[in-house]
């Protein structure tokens, strides 16, 4: 079938339209590789299956397979761009990470109307999202991208199989095994050319295009920087080309790595040349994204990740204007991609960038990167409304080159505490136990077994353990981690603290009603000598302390304490988070069924049902409000059996 002309106009667009990247102006050729990915469809015309040869019933994904460089991400974005009329649904997934991938399918379910991740938690949520695709409600034709998955093993469990397409960007030649593949070479020599006519607009004569697509191996990254330098500077092709040759002699002469092509690094080298002249500040920063993940980098985290360090990079990043200037910049030479308020890094150049570095000169801006990171974050990982800007920062935590678990910063490692909470908090336990392991196995190497920081990632690790349902594995890494504290910090110690908090929670995990009691009871001066008696986390305590009393069938006291847990927790003054008060609530529920007064527990519970789903509460579908619904219900037909 024919392939339409890129930039041509869309009927309509889908009712789901989500972080698909701007469609290159410039984009080139490629017609053999999208008309492969617009075959087999429907009788209806409607694209059922990227797969040619399947059955249209039952589709599978393609994949785009091929080198960094060549483009899989733009046809990606042509495809989705050209061809969105024919979806109701286009979804993109970084799928460079299996955490960011299992979090864009949990935002998911909100937009399809499925138990969203609030609601039901991500393992559900994902579970709802997967399901509803297969199924084709409430949507049909949907499309879903999942971008440099590098990785099959890992997320094949995690790409849908239904009434909608699939389509795959990665350099891994795994996914043969897997699904039908389309490798994506470097451009044709025409296609090259072409390319460079559209990107330089002081034009550029047949032969010099044809002689610049050979020196730089047709390589379309490579091509888009030289475009980018001529359109930019004006500097005469031929001029390029004997530069081009300067620095391609002079990498080989200083033994580049044979990983990234010479033509490619040759190219980046001289935008990296002419930025440094232009403004060398922009060059500062560009390198500091060099230790950021390849996923887009809000401009926003940039913001609020300045400082007053006194750098380059942070004079930088403090002051507007020139932040916006030193971004346009690097977008001047194709250096990072611009997309909304973001900016992207090919992975190919933020490798350059490292390589070019001396040791000392990585570590300075490595340590830059951590510290914008650490500024950037929310301090209330329990706050679902900041959910959205963890999940901003979580790719960039997790990227490899950063190296974020060998830094010794205190903000730093701060920074990986809080996002651990933050994964469990919103139900990626998944997740929160594979980063939680990453960093603790390599804090440990770094800071002893022993240390404060080790001790505070296993407390994470046991809840973290314990929300997975694997008790006696929860029980034995806060148990470990106690009885390290109680010889390495002092009795009133933060982290010391929250172990006790957190064994007590195992002991009523395991059924040792008694001993959680014992310990509970035993921590709270602690807590309350250390925080004060109205901190929330020794309200927190407070509530436990009611839930041991009512597993031991004291129900008076039990009462007691959860209505004045619920009391102080609902001052104007108190810092105790709303999914906190509505746990006491319910409790004074609970123990006032328990003491046989079914009327009264109804209406308590009505009550924090109304204020849960309210606006100052959790929301209808928040997972904080769900089990309360649910003992309400409870509490009212128990009532009404009497």
């Amino acid at each position: 079938m024919n392939v339409p002309e890129a930039g041509a106009p869309r009927a309509s667009v889908p009712a789901i339209w989500v972080d698909v990247p701007n469609p290159n102006r410039n984009f080139t050729g490629r017609d053999e590789v999208l008309s492969r990915l617009r075959e087999a469809t429907a009788s209806s015309g409607r694209i059922r299956a990227v797969v040619q040869g399947k059955d249209p019933g039952n589709p599978l994904p393609q994949a785009v397979q091929g080198l960094g460089g060549v483009g899989k991400t733009a046809i990606a974005i042509e495809y989705a761009s050209r061809f969105r009329a024919d979806y109701d649904v286009v979804w993109w997934i970084a799928a460079e990470q299996i955490a960011s991938v299992r979090g864009s399918l949990a935002a998911l379910a909100a937009r399809l109307g499925v138990s969203s991740a609030t609601s039901a938690g991500i393992d559900d949520a994902i579970k709802a999202v997967l399901d509803a695709l297969r199924r084709g409600e409430p949507y049909t034709r949907w499309l879903l991208i999942f971008d440099n998955a590098d990785d099959p093993e890992t997320i094949n469990h995690l790409i849908p199989r239904g009434t909608g397409d699939v389509l795959i960007t990665s350099r891994n030649h795994r996914w043969q095994a897997v699904f039908d593949t389309i490798s994506v070479d470097v451009f044709q020599r025409q296609e090259s050319m072409e390319f460079l006519s559209k990107r330089v607009s002081s034009g550029l004569s047949e032969v010099n295009a044809s002689r610049l697509a050979e020196k730089l191996g047709d390589l379309p990254l490579a091509l888009e920087q030289a475009g980018a330098m001529l359109s930019e500077t004006a500097m005469p092709a031929e001029e390029y080309l004997r530069l081009l040759d300067e620095h391609t002699a002079k990498i080989m002469d200083e033994g580049k790595s044979p990983d990234y092509p010479l033509s490619m690094t040759a190219a980046w080298q001289m935008a990296v040349n002419a930025l440094e002249e232009r403004m060398p500040e922009a060059l500062a920063l560009l390198r500091c994204c060099a230790f950021f993940g390849p996923e887009p980098i809000p401009q926003s985290v940039l913001r609020r990740g300045a400082q007053e360090t006194g750098t380059v990079v942070d004079n930088v990043i403090s002051d507007p204007m020139l932040m916006a200037k030193a971004i346009g910049e690097m977008g001047r030479y194709a250096l990072v991609t611009l997309d909304g308020g973001s900016i992207k890094v090919h992975r190919l150049i933020q490798a350059l960038l490292r390589d070019e570095l001396t040791e000392e000169q990585q570590a300075q801006y490595r340590r830059e990167a951590h510290l914008i990171m650490a500024t950037a974050a929310p301090e209330d990982p329990d706050d679902a409304r900041t959910w959205p800007r963890f999940r901003e920062l979580l790719p960039h935590v997790n990227a490899e080159n950063a190296e974020l678990p060998r830094s010794h910063e205190p903000a730093v490692r701060n920074l990986a505490r809080t996002i651990m909470r933050y994964l469990y908090q919103s139900g990626d336990y998944e997740s929160a136990l594979t980063l939680i392991e990453r960093f603790t196995e390599q804090w440990a190497k770094d800071s002893g077994p022993d240390s404060s920081d080790v001790l505070a990632a296993q407390r994470h690790l046991g809840n973290t353990l314990r929300l997975l349902g694997r008790y006696d594995a929860s029980y034995r890494v806060t148990d470990e981690a106690l009885t390290n504290a109680q010889v390495s910090l002092d009795e009133d110690d933060s982290t010391r603290l929250s172990l006790r908090t957190a064994f007590a929670a195992d002991l009523r995990a395991r059924g040792n009603f008694r001993d959680a009691l014992d310990l509970d009871g035993s921590s709270r001066p602690l807590l309350d000598a250390r925080y004060g008696a109205d901190d929330s986390r020794s309200l927190r305590l407070l509530s436990s302390l009611a839930l041991d009393y009512g597993l031991t069938s004291d129900y008076r006291t039990a009462r007691s304490l959860y209505e004045d847990a619920w009391r102080r927790m609902s001052k104007p003054t108190s810092a105790a988070n709303t999914y906190d008060v509505l746990g006491a609530w319910i409790g004074v529920a609970w123990t006032l069924r328990l003491l046989g007064l079914y009327r009264e527990a109804y209406d308590v519970s009505q009550q924090a049902w109304d204020h849960g789903k309210g606006e100052e509460g959790l929301g209808p579908e928040h997972l904080g409000t769900w089990p309360r619904a649910s003992m309400a219900v409870a509490t009212q037909t128990r009532s009404r059996s009497r």
